[in-house]
């Protein structure tokens, strides 16, 4: 727990939910390490566990057994408010549907994660002029993000992501909505938000081309690690 570049263990991770009285085991004693700044692909065919492993990790479900550190915290034993807080200011989610809210503008959503964290207004307002600028948006700023294309959606969740520095990024199936060419941008960008402020995304996807764009690549098959290769 004390190695720095560490940003994720998880120890001996299960899961088993129940359907129609019949327990299933979605994830089965999987243990991992992730170092700070990877940028790496989940990948396995569906029902592999990928969703339910990629949700243990950010606190979004309770494993049935075993443990999940954060930055040498453990968050499978925290509840409520320390659990939100936690992840609030220490991970960022991008999601295939976007998950942005249609009736606020770009820069509104954007904000939103700050104003939870209590940044003052000044601040704010820099910021959100500098994730705009770093993913191409900075004219965009005061459109209902209803009003914009996929692509662009899914830029304004990168920079809504990015917006507190997190030390994490999860992105689940993040250019499932998306043609080829935004998808490729968005990769792209999201490789260089990487290369540029070190945070780790872990992505869970069927899309060859973050797959190729990753540096690790993790194969789930029934709950289980398959094949970790790292590029």
């Amino acid at each position: 727990m004390e190695d720095r570049r560490q940003v994720i263990l998880l120890q001996n991770l299960k899961k088993t939910y129940k359907d129609g009285g019949i327990p299933v085991e979605a994830v089965r004693g999987i243990s991992l390490e992730f170092e700070r700044g990877e940028f790496t692909a989940i990948v396995g065919p569906s029902g592999s566990g990928k969703t339910t492993l990629m949700n243990l990790m950010a606190g979004l479900d309770s494993p049935t057994e075993g443990s999940v550190f954060l930055d040498g915290q453990l968050i499978s034993g925290m509840k409520g408010a320390a659990l939100a807080d936690f992840r609030r200011d220490n991970i960022g989610f991008v999601f295939q549907s976007y998950n942005l809210i249609p009736v606020l503008t770009v820069s509104e959503n954007v904000e939103f994660i700050l104003l939870l964290q209590g940044v003052d207004k000044k601040k704010r307002r820099n910021r959100i002029t500098e994730v705009l600028t770093e993913v191409g948006l900075e004219n965009f700023s005061d459109r209902l993000v209803s009003r914009l294309s996929g692509g662009q959606q899914q830029r304004v969740a990168v920079a809504r992501a990015i917006a507190a520095n997190p030390k994490i990024i999860l992105a689940d199936e993040p250019t499932a909505n998306l043609d080829s060419e935004n998808s490729i941008n968005l990769v792209n960008l999201m490789l260089e938000m990487n290369q540029k402020h070190g945070s780790t995304f872990i992505f869970s996807t069927h899309d060859s081309l973050i797959v190729e764009k990753a540096k690790r690549v993790l194969t789930l098959k029934d709950g289980k690690i398959y094949s970790d290769e790292k590029k």
